[in-house]
C-alpha cells in the first residue's frame, strides 16, 4: 500500500463507524501459522471507531468478556496497535477513536482468534477513514467490493505485527521472541473470510517482506464448536474461563519433533490443501446446483473430513495438547465413538471443533450431550457450544445508526435490539 494510494478523509462530520470482524478457527489440524478459516459463530468483535484532528490512537472503552484484562494502552492492545499501523501506513495527519466490544460468550485466550479480530476490525476501520481510494469510491460502486478485497489484504502484515504485541504485552514476565510470536493466518481469515493458507516470505536477512495468501473455496457443512468453562464458581457466582494465553501456549510448542513425524505432518498438510485446491478447481467447471457440481461438493466435503481427521494427529500440536490440555484425548475419542466425522483443536487454545456427518439436530444434539459429560467426567468443565459454518464475508463496515448512540451501554442495547 502506497503512500500515494491513502490520504486524509475530509469527513467533517466526524461521524462513528461501525466494522465487524469474525472469530477464527487456525490450524486445521497440521497447519499450525499457515491454515485458518472464519466462522459466523461464536460471534467475533466489534470496533467502533471516528477520527479526531490530534494524531495517534486513543481506546476510550472496551466491554466484553475479559474486559478487565485488556489494556486501554495502544501500544499493548492489538486493536490499538492495528490502527496506529495503520494510520502510519495512511501517512495520516489526523488521528482515531476507538470503542471495543468483545465477544461476551468467548473468553480471551479460548482458541477463536479474539486478539486477530479486534486487529482486523481496527486496521479496516481506520482505512475506511482515511484511505483515499475507499473515500472516493462510492459504497454502490461496482468495483467497491473489489477494492475492499484489496485493502483488506495490505492490511494482513499490519494486522500480523499488532498480533506480536498482543502475545509479547500480554504475561511480561515471559520471555518469547518475535519470531515465535509471529503468525498472521487468524489475521488473514479474519480479514477475507473463507478458509486461507499464509505463506511468509523473508529477505536473505531473514526479514519477513510479505505474506502470500492462498484463498480456498468454502466448505459447505455445518460444525460443532465447544468453548470450555471450569464449574461454577460459587464464591464469586461465575463460571471461571479455562482459558490458555497465547504466549504461554506458543512457549509450550515442543522445540523438536522426529523427522519421521515431521514428514507425515508435512504429507497430511500436503493433502488437506490438495484437496481443498483439487476440488476448488472442479467446482468452477459446473453451474451452481448441476447434478454434476452437487456431486463434487460432496466428495470434496468428505475428503476435507478425512483429511482434518487425519491431520488432527499432528504430533506437534498433540504433543502440546497432551502438556496443556490433557482431558482433549479422551474427549476426542468420544466425538469418534459418537458419530463425528472429524475433531480437531480451533488454535493453540482450549477450544474445539467437531465435524458432523450430517446436518440433523438430533444427530448433533447427541454428539453434544456426550462431548459435555465427557469434559465433566475427565475434567470437571463444562463448555459454550455453537453451531458453526464458514464465514465468507470476513472484515465488514456494518450499518447501524452508530451516531444517535450516547454510550457503549446503549450500542450493545441497540445491537441486542432492546
Amino acid at each position: 500500500m502506497t503512500n500515494n494510494a491513502l490520504s486524509n478523509n475530509n469527513n467533517k462530520d466526524n461521524k462513528w463507524i461501525k466494522v465487524y470482524s469474525p472469530a477464527t478457527i487456525s490450524n486445521l489440524g497440521c497447519g499450525i501459522d499457515v491454515l485458518a478459516c472464519a466462522i459466523n459463530n461464536p460471534e467475533g468483535d466489534f470496533i467502533i471507531a471516528r477520527k479526531r484532528e490530534r494524531q495517534g490512537v486513543e481506546i476510550l472503552q472496551i466491554l466484553g468478556l475479559g474486559d478487565k484484562n485488556i489494556s486501554y494502552d495502544p501500544q499493548k492492545n492489538t486493536a490499538g496497535y492495528a490502527a496506529i499501523e495503520t494510520l502510519t501506513k495512511c501517512n495520516a495527519k489526523g488521528g482515531v477513536e476507538l470503542k471495543i466490544l468483545k465477544n461476551s460468550q468467548v473468553p480471551l485466550g479460548s482458541g477463536f482468534g479474539s486478539s486477530a479480530s479486534s486487529a482486523a476490525a481496527a486496521a479496516f476501520a481506520t482505512a475506511l477513514l482515511y484511505d483515499k481510494r475507499l473515500i472516493n469510491m462510492p459504497a454502490k460502486h461496482p468495483k467497491r467490493t473489489e477494492l475492499e478485497e484489496k485493502v483488506k489484504t495490505e492490511l494482513i502484515p499490519l494486522c500480523a505485527r499488532a498480533e506480536i504485541v498482543g502475545i509479547m504485552g500480554s504475561i511480561p514476565d515471559l520471555k518469547i521472541s518475535k519470531e515465535n510470536a509471529e503468525h498472521a493466518d487468524n489475521v488473514t481469515a479474519a480479514l477475507l473470510g473463507g478458509i486461507v493458507g499464509v505463506n511468509p516470505l523473508y529477505t536473505d536477512n531473514g526479514d519477513l517482506y510479505r505474506y502470500n495468501v492462498i484463498m480456498f473455496p468454502p466448505i459447505n457443512y455445518k460444525f460443532l464448536t465447544f468453548s470450555p468453562y471450569k464449574i461454577f464458581d460459587k464464591y464469586t457466582e461465575r463460571y471461571v474461563p479455562y482459558a490458555i494465553r497465547t504466549a504461554t501456549a506458543r512457549l509450550s510448542l515442543p522445540r523438536l519433533i522426529k523427522f519421521n513425524d515431521f514428514k507425515k505432518n508435512m504429507g497430511n498438510l500436503m493433502d488437506l490443501v490438495s484437496t481443498l485446491s483439487v476440488f476448488g478447481a472442479h467446482l468452477n467447471r459446473f453451474e451452481e446446483g448441476s447434478y454434476k457440481r452437487v456431486e463434487i461438493e460432496k466428495r470434496k466435503s468428505d475428503k476435507f473430513k478425512e483429511c482434518i481427521r487425519k491431520s488432527d494427529d499432528c504430533k506437534i500440536q498433540t504433543a502440546w495438547a497432551d502438556k496443556m490440555i490433557p482431558w482433549y484425548s479422551n474427549v476426542k475419542k468420544t466425538a469418534y465413538a459418537n458419530g463425528a466425522s472429524a475433531c480437531a483443536l480451533t488454535g493453540l487454545g482450549s477450544s474445539f471443533f467437531v465435524i458432523c456427518p450430517t446436518r440433523s439436530k438430533i444427530f448433533m444434539d447427541v454428539l453434544k450431550d456426550e462431548v459435555i459429560s465427557t469434559l465433566s467426567k475427565e475434567a470437571g468443565l463444562i463448555a459454550n457450544v455453537y453451531e458453526s459454518e464458514i464465514n465468507t464475508h470476513g472484515t465488514k463496515q456494518v450499518f447501524y445508526n452508530v451516531p444517535e448512540l450516547d454510550s457503549m451501554d446503549k450500542f450493545i442495547g441497540h445491537q441486542l435490539g432492546y
